[in-house]
């Protein structure tokens, strides 16, 4: 991501994820109004609410394909990444088959065993990342970030309302919103996830564009590994990078299987089934099959960076039409009497 916001917004790429966040907690606030109005009800349950069971069950397939499909791609360019980096023998479904394997585990306990396995990882991966992050970008240049601007003002607005998708996650609150016990937990979490996302995109957009000019940032591949192999303390510390690459590897897993857990959450929902377990192995295995469609690594990493600027049209979407249903067109029974 830190070289597409470079190819996007030049030198200026770093108030990208600033003015993204902006458009992202507008989004954020539709669906805190939306879930107060409905007593957290979930988007596709408004939906069916509004508009019947039979659009309920199209979106939720929808929604659940979109999350595989986003699912897929990214597999396949962790898979690539590891191969690249740790284990360059390996055959790539290898690779693929332990992560999906793990990724159903995770998820079969539900968002609970989730957020718990991250509360343990994250301590251990912030503080690496800090550290890893502050070092390399103590050896960067401040002049490599000039002109401040980039492609000038309003090109950098635009380009930031644009990537509001880099806070797509976001959306995930409109499908969880039952599972909150109060509304105040709700919009708590919500703005709390919104300002740390920032905080790390900012931090680590800063550093990759003060450790590198511009033309290379515009083309290096897998950038924040490349940072944290730029760190050489003298003598005493130098190849940071296998311990950067676990604790990504190990995010990343609890990352990837919340999208699996979204892909499963959203059919569950569009079809009014009870539970979201038994669709976690039939959609892991279609997105094993998208994670094979790109030929090469380049062609996935490519269609990656467009697909989350798409993607973004409906999960953003259906909140906003939701809401304008409601204000327009919905009346309650209380209210119809």
């Amino acid at each position: 991501m830190p070289r597409v916001l470079c190819q996007a917004g030049g030198t200026a790429a770093w108030m990208i994820p600033v003015i993204a966040v902006l458009g992202a907690t507008v989004v954020f606030f539709v669906l805190q109004h939306l879930s107060a109005a409905f007593s957290r009800a979930s988007l596709l349950s408004i939906a069916g609410l509004f508009w019947g069971r039979a659009v309920q069950f199209s979106l939720g397939v929808l929604f659940s394909g979109l999350f595989i499909l986003y699912y897929g791609y990214q597999l396949r360019i962790f898979a690539e990444f590891v191969l690249s980096t740790l284990l360059p023998s390996t055959p790539i479904s290898a690779v693929l088959i332990s992560m999906v394997l793990l990724n159903i585990y995770l998820a079969y306990g539900g968002l609970e065993s989730l957020s718990r396995t991250i509360m343990v990882i994250v301590p251990i991966g912030l503080t690496v990342l800090i550290l890893a992050l502050t070092m390399g970008g103590s050896m960067g240049k401040i002049y490599n970030i000039t002109p401040w601007l980039g492609y000038g003002l309003w090109e950098t607005v635009r380009t930031g309302l644009l990537y509001t998708g880099l806070y797509v996650e976001i959306a995930l609150f409109g499908f969880i919103a039952p599972l909150f016990r109060k509304q105040k937990y709700y919009q708590q979490a919500g703005l709390t996830t919104l300002a740390f996302s920032a905080l790390l995109f900012v931090f680590a957009q800063i550093v990759y564009e003060l450790c590198l000019p511009i033309a290379t940032a515009q083309q290096i591949g897998f950038p924040l590994y490349q940072v944290v192999r730029l760190i050489r303390i003298e003598v005493f510390l130098q190849r940071l990078d296998p311990l950067f690459v676990f604790v990504w590897a190990s995010v990343s897993a609890v990352g990837l299987a919340v999208c699996l857990y979204g892909g499963a959450l959203t059919l569950a929902q569009g079809i009014r089934a009870p539970d979201f377990r038994p669709y976690l192995f039939p959609l892991a295995v279609l997105s094993l099959c998208v994670a094979f469609v790109p030929p090469r690594a380049v062609d996935a990493v490519q269609t990656y960076s467009m697909m989350f600027l798409l993607i973004q049209a409906p999960f953003f979407g259906l909140p906003a039409l939701l809401l304008l249903w409601s204000k327009l067109f919905y009346r309650a029974k209380g209210d119809q009497e």
